[in-house]
């Protein structure tokens, strides 16, 4: 089944390298065994998610031309052997997983509730999911519409979809400065899409500063939500 994606975002935020790296950092230690990532895009987010504890990594992507754009990187050698990729979504896979991941995807899905209930029958007992995505209902802008956002999260709405077989290990907020300056001027939502030049200054100037704040700040603010649940035992 395929299911077109709507919008064009994924290979500018592809140059967020610094962001994929910071938030990737909280990720890994749950990243491991047999994981599927969902809503994989260009596959874009696996090198900074892959670890020594990584056994396969299954890319899970509903748009074929993605799909096969992740394909041809993994037969190119640009990912390692133990990817592989299925066009179509994560129910299809009748697999057990440690880990599911979801990295900017739940905001895409309607029924996120639902989404998060096929991840918990997905994972083996004690594995984990993975999720991130954009936070602040009041910053819902042009962009968020035009690349299919149905929502932002607060913390409250994030730990209520999740479906009650999993237990929440920690769910908090990132890119405290990235919060302040699109909240101030915009800097990124000037028009339905950033550009490059937007999405490179705030890769390499305010993630940076925000890595400094997060966490004296408590995580208790920042442009972006993380969660990890664990499926009970």
């Amino acid at each position: 089944m395929n299911a077109d994606y709507i919008g064009s975002e994924l290979e500018l935020f592809q140059y967020a390298v610094n962001w994929k790296k910071y938030f990737s950092s909280f990720f890994r230690p749950y990243v491991r065994g047999r994981v599927a990532e969902v809503g994989a895009g260009m596959g874009a987010n696996v090198l900074f998610l892959l670890n020594a504890s990584v056994a396969e990594y299954l890319c899970v992507e509903p748009d074929a031309k993605l799909a096969t754009a992740i394909g041809k990187k993994i037969a190119a050698g640009e990912l390692p052997t133990l990817c592989s990729v299925k066009q179509g979504f994560l129910e299809e896979t009748a697999n057990a997983f440690d880990t599911v991941v979801y990295i900017d995807v739940l905001e895409h899905i309607e029924d996120d509730r639902g989404e998060i209930g096929k991840a918990a029958a997905c994972l083996k007992p004690g594995g984990y999911l993975c999720v991130l995505v954009p936070a602040n209902p009041g910053d819902y802008t042009d962009f968020d519409k035009a690349i299919g956002h149905f929502r932002r999260y607060t913390k409250k709405t994030l730990v209520s979809a999740v479906a009650p077989s999993l237990q929440i290990e920690w769910c908090h907020y990132l890119d405290f400065f990235g919060s302040v300056a699109s909240k101030t001027n915009k800097l990124f939502l000037k028009q339905s899409y950033p550009t490059k030049k937007q999405v490179l200054f705030w890769d390499r100037f305010l993630v940076p500063v925000s890595k400094l704040l997060d966490k004296p700040t408590g995580y208790r603010h920042g442009k972006s939500l993380l969660l990890v649940a664990r499926k009970r035992d």
